[in-house]
C-alpha cells in the first residue's frame, strides 16, 4: 500500500469507529518481524569456526585441486592461502554446524558443515558456476 492510501486508510477508519484512531498507526507503523541472521565470531560456542585454523583440498568438478589453509577470524574476517599465495579478501558467517564463505571479492562461494569434531566438508560454486567439493581438517 502507498504512504498516501495508508493515510486515507486510517482517515477513513479514524471517522468510521473513533477507536480505531488509535490501531491504525500502531498498524501503519509497526515494524516487520525480525528473523534470526547467521553471524560470526562466537567463539564460545563447541562448533563455532571463530579462530580456527583448517587445511584440506578443494577439487573443483574440472579437475583443478587445490591444497588450502583457511583461518577464520572472530571480526567475520577470513584469510586463506593456495598455491603458495595467502589472501585477505573474504568474509564468512556461521549458523550452527553450518559455514559460509566468499573468496577473492565472491568469486567464489563455499558452504561447509562440521562432518565430525575436527573436520568441515562441503560444496563450492564460482561466478562461470564451475562447482566443487572439500574437505578441511581443524589444525588448532
Amino acid at each position: 500500500m502507498r504512504p498516501a492510501n495508508l493515510v486515507v486508510t486510517a482517515l477513513v477508519l479514524a471517522l468510521a469507529a473513533p477507536s480505531a484512531v488509535l490501531a491504525a498507526p500502531a498498524l501503519a507503523l509497526a515494524e516487520p518481524a525480525k528473523t534470526p541472521v547467521a553471524k560470526c565470531g562466537d567463539p564460545g560456542r563447541a562448533t563455532s569456526v571463530a579462530g580456527k585454523t583448517f587445511r584440506g583440498k578443494a577439487v573443483w568438478d574440472d579437475g583443478d585441486t587445490y591444497d588450502m589453509t583457511i583461518v577464520f577470524k572472530a571480526d567475520c574476517t577470513l584469510t586463506y592461502g593456495y598455491n603458495g599465495m595467502t589472501y585477505s579478501d573474504a568474509r564468512w558467517l556461521q549458523d550452527e554446524d553450518r559455514i559460509m564463505y566468499a573468496v577473492n571479492d565472491g568469486y567464489a562461494l563455499y558452504l561447509a558443515h562440521w562432518v565430525s569434531k575436527t573436520s568441515l566438508a562441503g560444496r563450492m560454486i564460482n561466478q562461470p558456476r564451475n562447482n566443487g567439493q572439500f574437505v578441511f581438517r581443524l589444525q588448532n
